[in-house]
Protein backbone atom coordinates (compact mmCIF):
# COMPACT_ATOMS: atom_id res chain seq x y z
CA UNK A 1 0.00 0.00 0.00
CA UNK A 2 2.70 2.12 0.93
CA UNK A 3 4.49 1.55 -2.76
CA UNK A 4 1.65 2.62 -4.33
CA UNK A 5 1.40 6.14 -1.88
CA UNK A 6 4.89 6.96 -3.59
CA UNK A 7 4.06 6.04 -6.81
CA UNK A 8 0.74 7.91 -7.18
CA UNK A 9 3.08 10.86 -5.55
CA UNK A 10 5.72 10.85 -8.15
CA UNK A 11 3.18 11.04 -10.85
CA UNK A 12 1.45 14.08 -9.22
CA UNK A 13 4.61 15.81 -8.34
CA UNK A 14 4.66 19.70 -9.36
CA UNK A 15 7.96 20.49 -8.22
CA UNK A 16 7.62 24.55 -6.96
CA UNK A 17 10.33 27.37 -7.68
CA UNK A 18 11.75 27.79 -3.49
CA UNK A 19 11.46 24.46 -2.54
CA UNK A 20 14.10 21.85 -1.03
CA UNK A 21 14.42 18.68 -1.96
CA UNK A 22 17.18 15.46 -0.96
CA UNK A 23 18.18 14.68 -4.55
CA UNK A 24 21.00 11.91 -5.40
CA UNK A 25 23.92 12.41 -7.93
CA UNK A 26 23.02 10.34 -11.31
CA UNK A 27 26.05 10.98 -13.14
CA UNK A 28 29.25 13.91 -13.89
CA UNK A 29 29.76 15.97 -16.10
CA UNK A 30 32.40 18.65 -16.60
CA UNK A 31 29.54 21.45 -16.53
CA UNK A 32 27.83 19.68 -13.39
CA UNK A 33 26.31 16.72 -12.00
CA UNK A 34 22.77 15.37 -13.39
CA UNK A 35 20.30 14.87 -9.84
CA UNK A 36 17.04 12.53 -9.83
CA UNK A 37 14.48 13.21 -6.88
CA UNK A 38 10.89 12.31 -6.49
CA UNK A 39 11.27 10.72 -9.89
CA UNK A 40 12.02 14.28 -11.98
CA UNK A 41 15.86 14.61 -12.93
CA UNK A 42 17.86 17.88 -13.73
CA UNK A 43 21.06 19.37 -13.85
CA UNK A 44 22.78 20.71 -10.86
CA UNK A 45 25.40 23.71 -12.72
CA UNK A 46 28.74 23.34 -11.72
CA UNK A 47 28.29 27.45 -10.66
CA UNK A 48 25.51 26.35 -8.36
CA UNK A 49 27.85 23.96 -6.27
CA UNK A 50 29.11 25.94 -4.12
CA UNK A 51 30.19 30.39 -3.53
CA UNK A 52 33.58 29.24 -4.64
CA UNK A 53 35.21 28.43 -7.88
CA UNK A 54 34.49 24.56 -8.66
CA UNK A 55 36.76 23.22 -11.60
CA UNK A 56 35.55 19.48 -11.30
CA UNK A 57 32.58 18.65 -9.60
CA UNK A 58 33.77 14.91 -9.29
CA UNK A 59 36.11 16.91 -6.29
CA UNK A 60 32.69 17.45 -5.04
CA UNK A 61 30.81 15.09 -5.13
CA UNK A 62 30.19 10.91 -6.78
CA UNK A 63 27.71 8.96 -8.34
CA UNK A 64 25.14 7.88 -5.46
CA UNK A 65 25.59 10.65 -3.11
CA UNK A 66 22.98 13.04 -1.25
CA UNK A 67 22.46 16.49 -1.69
CA UNK A 68 20.00 18.96 -0.86
CA UNK A 69 18.89 21.12 -3.82
CA UNK A 70 16.63 24.26 -4.14
CA UNK A 71 14.96 24.65 -7.57
CA UNK A 72 15.96 28.27 -8.39
CA UNK A 73 13.63 28.70 -11.19
CA UNK A 74 13.22 27.08 -14.95
CA UNK A 75 14.73 27.56 -18.09
CA UNK A 76 12.06 29.77 -20.33
CA UNK A 77 13.50 28.11 -23.56
CA UNK A 78 13.46 24.49 -21.89
CA UNK A 79 11.10 24.73 -19.14
CA UNK A 80 13.90 22.51 -17.35
CA UNK A 81 14.40 22.90 -13.97
CA UNK A 82 17.03 25.15 -12.37
CA UNK A 83 18.46 23.53 -9.48
CA UNK A 84 21.28 25.05 -6.94
CA UNK A 85 23.05 23.41 -3.98
CA UNK A 86 24.82 27.04 -3.36
CA UNK A 87 21.56 28.99 -2.39
CA UNK A 88 21.28 26.54 0.66
CA UNK A 89 24.37 27.16 1.52
CA UNK A 90 25.93 30.15 3.82
CA UNK A 91 27.56 33.10 1.55
CA UNK A 92 31.15 33.74 2.83
CA UNK A 93 30.89 37.14 2.00
CA UNK A 94 28.15 37.85 4.63
CA UNK A 95 30.76 37.07 6.80
CA UNK A 96 32.87 39.69 6.03
CA UNK A 97 30.63 42.36 6.62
Amino acid sequence: MQGARESISRIAFTPQVGEIYEAEVESLMPYGAFVKFFGQSGLLHVSEVDHKRIDDVSTVFKVGDKVQVKIIGTDPKTGKLRLSRKALLENPADKKA
